[in-house]
């Protein structure tokens, strides 16, 4: 049993440490504190090297995989990470007066989510949901301004909770707009997004992901429910626990996702009415302005002769006017270039459209 527990320790600091031959990221790490009834609840604020841009989260402190397989990423990617201390619980206990109180820490971003979660554990009341909605929006002003992602990290237990629950006749199928299954994999292990762009990516990558319904989705107080009504882009990394080497994989790819995409930002419909013999356009594919990645296309459909159709979602920091005009220019071997362009003899105004037309060129130098 000895030589067992010890073969587990050596391999549990073989996966935990950087590759070999990389300097790994030393976090500065600083811990701040917010005082509900008699607990006094620790936030703790790594950050790896300067970037900030994209914010990991995690709200359950019992869900280990996730925390540990993130900051192995970290080490060697940098970025910013917040975490809640809670005694490796999921939940948050206090007591006010004579009372005790429970509540699921993700589902402190709405009053009607605080009240469900305390009803789920025992009992409500106004005065401790107010307690509650002031600790959501002090943790919340914890985060950068404009964050490219906020990537939420998350552990299941197995069967509980998947992919498969979003699904047509399923308890969360109102929540999802979109869902990619790979039947390869475990469908406990997915991911969750409220961004569009990063849904039409990592479909691409073949990994179980659903697109959140902004619009549908329950209110219930979670930090993708707030994500996405604040248009914020979110992505939710959920494995079941002690599969490192597939949360591994995953936030990886999510990672380098989101720094390919960009800044999530407006999504369009275009056409393009087109003379060419063979066209395809796959899905992320660049448009570009000059030399500078400024969209990317997130599907086209072609299969209408001499029309192809689709979305193009652009980086939320690159303003689009109506003096702007698009482009798709094609080689004789079928590639496709997008383009935007300036016309400075019109007058420079907001977008109103909602589709875009492509003038088409046949010549990608033209």
């Amino acid at each position: 049993m000895k030589m067992l527990v010890l073969l587990l320790l050596i391999l549990n600091a073989c996966i935990a440490q950087p590759d070999a031959g990389e300097k790994a990221l030393i976090p500065s790490i600083k811990s701040v504190f917010y005082q509900i009834g008699n607990r006094k609840i620790e936030v703790k604020i790594s950050r790896y090297g300067n970037a900030d841009n994209i914010v990991y989260v995690n709200m359950h402190d019992d869900e280990k995989t996730s925390i540990a397989a993130t900051q192995r990423l970290l080490e060697k990617t940098g970025g910013l990470f917040i975490r809640i201390e809670n005694n490796g619980l999921r939940n948050i206990q206090f007591k006010q007066g004579t009372h005790s109180y429970t509540f699921d820490p993700n589902r402190m971003f709405s009053r009607k989510g605080i009240h469900q979660t305390l009803m789920n554990h025992g009992r409500s009341g106004d005065a401790i949901i107010s307690s509650i909605e002031k600790f959501g929006k002090w943790f919340l002003k914890l985060f950068p301004n404009d964050p490219d992602c906020i990537v939420a990290l998350h552990n299941n237990t197995d069967g509980k909770f998947s992919v498969e629950s979003y699904l047509s006749g399923n308890d969360r199928a109102g929540d999802a707009l979109a869902v990619h299954i790979n039947p390869r994999l475990d469908p406990d292990d997915f991911f969750l997004t409220t961004d569009s762009a990063l849904f039409a990516k990592l479909a691409k990558g073949n990994f179980n992901i659903v697109l959140q319904n902004n619009k549908t989705a329950k209110k219930d107080g979670s930090l993708s429910i707030w994500c996405g009504e604040m248009n914020i882009p979110y992505l939710n990394c959920e494995t079941q626990h002690g599969r490192m080497s597939a949360y591994s994989e995953m936030i990886t790819a999510a990672s380098e996702s989101i720094k390919s995409l960009g800044p999530g930002g407006p999504v369009f419909a275009f056409s393009s009415e087109h003379q060419q013999d063979r066209l395809e356009v796959e899905s992320d594919v660049p448009v570009w302005f000059g030399e500078k990645k400024v969209g990317i296309v997130m599907n086209a459909d072609a299969s209408r002769a001499g029309n192809i159709t689709g979305e193009i979602a652009f980086d939320k920091k690159f303003p689009l006017y109506s003096n702007m005009d698009f482009f798709l220019l094609a080689g004789s071997n079928g590639e496709a270039r997008f383009e935007v362009r300036i016309d400075p003899t019109r007058k420079k105004q907001p977008m109103t459209a909602t589709t875009l037309n492509f003038k088409f060129r046949k010549n990608l130098n033209n």
